[in-house]
């Protein structure tokens, strides 16, 4: 039997295109809570374009995929976004100063990072997806609005425009794609004729 990577080729499409229709529509998002219903799905879906670009080139070259730094990632990716809570709710105590939330930063994805070696074993591979989720969170972020990527040392806002981000899901998409596909044919299905399996 194929693996998995072999087979899902057509997921981070999808997700792309998802993502893509989902930010058409924050421009005309009448209310904050609108664009959070819009945002939210987004985010889930470029780190999932992400986690699988880095599974299917994992799989491809012959290692093992970690289901919980995928698990870790992909809910990284969102809980990050729980720090604007004191922000909606009237305070700015994690905003004074910064376009975004203290942990929309590059410190909190060096303090997941730092903190793995520490627990090692599966909670390291948490640890690392986690650093992961919040590393591509910040990527989709300076797409959309300023971040202050270097807090505590700096407040400056960091953004790019949104087409380079867009940009850049494109190309990891396509490095999810191709790794699926040199999986796939590296891989036949079991049963699978000798000269089929040559390409013949």
């Amino acid at each position: 039997m194929r693996p998995w990577a072999g087979r899902a080729w057509w997921l981070a499409p999808v997700c792309l295109g998802t993502v893509l229709v989902l930010d058409a529509q924050r421009a005309r998002a009448p209310s904050y809570l609108v664009l959070g219903l819009l945002d939210e799905p987004a985010h889930l879906l470029t780190t999932s374009i992400a986690v699988l670009a880095v599974l299917a080139v994992a799989t491809w070259r012959g290692g093992r995929a970690e289901p919980a730094f995928a698990v870790a990632a992909l809910a990284a990716g969102n809980l990050i976004d729980a720090d604007h809570l004191p922000q909606v709710l009237g305070t700015d105590v994690l905003t004074r100063g910064t376009a975004r939330p203290y942990p929309h930063s590059l410190a909190t994805v060096a303090l997941l990072l730092a903190a793995a070696p520490a627990v090692g074993g599966r909670a390291a591979a948490a640890l690392r997806g986690a650093a992961f989720g919040v590393a591509v969170h910040l990527v989709r972020d300076v797409g959309t609005s300023p971040v202050a990527l270097l807090w505590p040392g700096s407040s400056r806002g960091f953004e790019v425009p949104h087409r380079e981000y867009a940009t850049a899901l494109v190309a990891v998409t396509a490095v999810a794609v191709l790794a699926s596909r040199l999986t796939a044919r590296a891989r036949p299905a079991r049963g699978t004729p000798p000269e089929r399996r040559a390409g013949a």
